[in-house]
């Protein structure tokens, strides 16, 4: 499996590469010579130790993969040799978590399992039982960091967005037909394969599966009333009672599954 390093994006065409870390305005394509700069450059010689005929994969993040060769490295820049691109589609069903922030030392944890289990959007909720607090900006930023972090490990070709934080869901529109809002909660009857199984006969008309997971201390009947009024369906995972920041990508999975969108 070739190391991926991620290239921000500043093009208007899918099929270019055109950023800060890049030095190339030429449309990209096999036998293309790019300059790499930057952050991923250095990782690149410095932490990673690539050679000169090492291949790597590039990604804009945007559905854009490229398979390269290191032709040159210098003390700034790696300079590389287009020899495969791929490009990728968005996925027909978008996959939005809406994540109750956790203790401190389980944040990264969480963000990285969502990820990794294939999310598309993440939404960061200040809940009533939250014990982990936002820092405004500065927790954006290092949530964005933590998911630019695990695209790369887990070789994903779009890094999935991050919105804003949310403490209510008045501001959030899921009033639409074409998404399904699912909110979990250990007491409640309804099964993950059974609520799912009304879903399955409409399944091209939905194109967002909006998941809410609560904190440790759950979410509280208050929380689960506003939802159940958005209709919201109000549903158990499973036995075993997970921690709030492994449970986003054990649904993420199970979800996928059961709707056969595992991708």
């Amino acid at each position: 499996m070739l190391s991926l390093y991620l290239i921000d994006s500043r093009s208007i065409d899918s099929d270019l590469f055109d950023s800060d870390q890049i030095d190339t305005g030429k449309k990209l394509q096999v036998g293309s010579h790019l300059e790499i700069g930057g952050s991923e450059a250095r990782h690149m010689v410095k932490v990673a130790r690539h050679l000169v005929g090492d291949e790597v994969a590039l990604s804009d993040g945007n559905g854009l993969m490229a398979k390269v060769r290191i032709s040159q490295i210098d003390r700034e820049s790696v300079t590389v040799i287009v020899q495969e691109i791929e490009n990728h589609s968005a996925p027909r069903i978008t996959l939005c978590v809406i994540q109750a922030l956790t203790k401190s030392d389980r944040a990264h944890e969480c963000v990285e399992l969502l990820v990794e289990a294939g999310v598309d959007e993440i939404i960061p909720w200040q809940s009533s039982r939250s014990v982990g607090k936002w820092k405004g900006q500065a927790s954006h930023a290092k949530w964005s960091e933590w998911i630019r972090g695990a695209v790369k490990q887990s070789r994903r070709n779009r890094i999935p967005s991050l919105g804003e934080l949310v403490s209510t869901y008045s501001d959030l529109n899921f009033n639409n037909q074409s998404t399904i809002l699912l909110a979990f909660d250990e007491n409640s009857r309804n099964t993950l394969d059974s609520s799912l199984s009304t879903v399955l006969p409409n399944l091209e008309e939905i194109d967002r599966i909006v998941i809410v997971i609560g904190p440790e201390g759950g979410i509280t009947p208050e929380e689960l009333a506003s939802l159940s009024k958005m209709g919201a369906i109000i549903l158990r995972l499973g036995g075993p009672v997970l921690r709030s920041a492994h449970a986003g990508a054990i649904a993420l999975g199970a979800i996928q599954s059961a709707l056969s969108i595992w991708r």
